[in-house]
This record gives structure tokens, C-alpha cells and sequence, in this order.
């Protein structure tokens, strides 16, 4: 086998890589969609790509998934403010998280500030003791 058909196998044997990697991202596409329908949550291109394994570059390159995928979104969004306050106990279970969660960042804002004041303090001391140790 001559260089030149050498080559033209290679190549040939990585456009069939290609594809076939092509052919199963898709398909994990297709599937992470079927598993977010099935859940019934809204969801948006960031979270099909988180699930599917691969990025949103890589969703919108697709105009048919994101259309699918934007679409059923739509569907699930629309159907959750059917059946009532879920949308609103929602908004008002992350009011709650959010005071909870600010609270706690204030408290460890606190607690960092002392910890770092104690901790120049302490580097003082080892730097007096290692001085002591020296003479």
C-alpha cells in the first residue's frame, strides 16, 4: 500500500470516527430531552446541555434540537401555571432560602473577619518565637 492510499484509509477511518461520534451525541441529546419531558419541569438550553453531556455551542449549531428543545419548554412551563401556585409557592420558597442564605453569608462575613485578625495574631507570635529561637 502506497503512502497516498495509506492516507486516504486514515482519513476515511477518522470521517467514519467522526460521524459515528456525531450519531451518538445526538442521540444523548435526543435522550436527555426525553428524560426532561418526562420530568415535566421547565428547563432551558444550559440544563438539556448538562444532561445531554455536551454544550449549548453545540445546541444551537442544531436548530431543529433547540426548537424541540424550546418548544417543550414552553409546553411544561405553561402547563405548571395551569395547575396553579406552584410557580408561586416557589418564588416564595426561594424568598425563604434567599433571607436564610444571606443571613448565613453575613454570619460567616463575621466569622471570616475574626478569624483573620486571630490569625495575624498567631503569625506575630511565630514570628517572635522564631526570633527567640534564633539567639
Amino acid at each position: 500500500m502506497n503512502a497516498e492510499a495509506r492516507e486516504k484509509s486514515r482519513i476515511e477511518t477518522l470521517q467514519r470516527a467522526a460521524s459515528e461520534r456525531a450519531r451518538n451525541k445526538r442521540a444523548d441529546v435526543e435522550r436527555a430531552l426525553m428524560r426532561l419531558r418526562a420530568k415535566g419541569d421547565p428547563f432551558d438550553l444550559a440544563t438539556l446541555a448538562r444532561v445531554a453531556g455536551c454544550s449549548t455551542s453545540y445546541l444551537y449549531k442544531h436548530a431543529d434540537i433547540v426548537a424541540d428543545a424550546q418548544s417543550t419548554s414552553r409546553k411544561m412551563a405553561a402547563r405548571s401555571v395551569k395547575h396553579g401556585s406552584a410557580t408561586q409557592s416557589s418564588a416564595a420558597s426561594l424568598a425563604t432560602k434567599l433571607g436564610a442564605l444571606t443571613s448565613r453569608i453575613q454570619r460567616l462575613s463575621a466569622e471570616n473577619a475574626r478569624l483573620s485578625e486571630e490569625n495575624k495574631t498567631l503569625r506575630g507570635e511565630v514570628l517572635e518565637l522564631s526570633r527567640v529561637a534564633r539567639r
